[in-house]
């Protein structure tokens, strides 16, 4: 995935040169600090580049995978809508963009102080292009947003998420991610590819069986 040294298909457009200066500074401090997301900031970019709709995020965390959305979503001119249960996680994403937020590259942005599941009401049957997760990584979470969004993705859109291999460390309780994704595929018959990325325990990356952008 990936023709060039920006891990984006060949013959696109320069990125935001302002978002991807930042997007680059932090994913190098983000292995400095050993934030879990930081192996994955520059494949959530490239997905967010040729996404085909809207783009959503459920679980903002220290707002490092926001930063990559916007950045590929700043290419491809598409908004990121961003979810998450505490109001200050926004502060908290701000923060790891070094934009403030009147800045007018984070026009395409939006936050709301939802759970992940209860977002998909929120928008049309067949919309999005991109959603990615990493909210609580419960197997009942999981599982209901999984099935909340299915519906609200565009036939080329891609589902991902973070922590598919989270039941591999035995720091962590809440591991039910990787049956939750298993279970989702199955029951949707062949409509999706799975992509593993293993690193920083795992992201999960679900392509459209036939989808030749992949």
């Amino acid at each position: 995935m990936g023709n060039d040294p920006a891990g984006g298909p060949s013959g696109a457009e320069t990125p935001d040169p302002g978002l991807f200066r930042r997007l680059l500074s932090r994913v190098d401090d983000a292995g400095c600090r050993g934030v879990e997301l930081g192996a994955h900031m520059m494949t959530l970019y490239a997905l967010a580049r040729r996404a085909r709709g809207p783009i959503v995020e459920c679980g903002v965390g220290s707002g490092f995978s926001t930063l990559a959305l916007l950045a590929g979503a700043a290419e491809a001119d598409l908004p990121v809508t961003s979810y998450d249960v505490s109001a200050r996680t926004r502060d908290a994403a701000l923060r790891t963009i070094g934009l403030p937020a009147d800045d007018a590259r984070l026009r395409r942005w939006e936050f709301r102080v939802k759970a992940g599941h209860e977002g998909a009401a929120d928008w049309p049957d067949g919309t999005l292009g991109l959603l990615f997760l990493d909210t609580t990584h419960f197997y009942t979470d999981t599982r209901r947003e999984l099935g909340a969004w299915a519906p609200r993705m565009h036939p080329d859109g891609v589902i991902c998420g973070h922590d598919y291999l989270l039941h591999l460390d035995p720091l962590w309780t809440a591991t039910g991610v990787k049956r939750a994704v298993d279970e989702f595929v199955s029951a949707v018959e062949g409509r999706y590819q799975r992509v593993l990325h293993r690193r920083d325990h795992g992201l999960f990356i679900l392509l459209p069986r036939d989808d030749e952008r992949w």
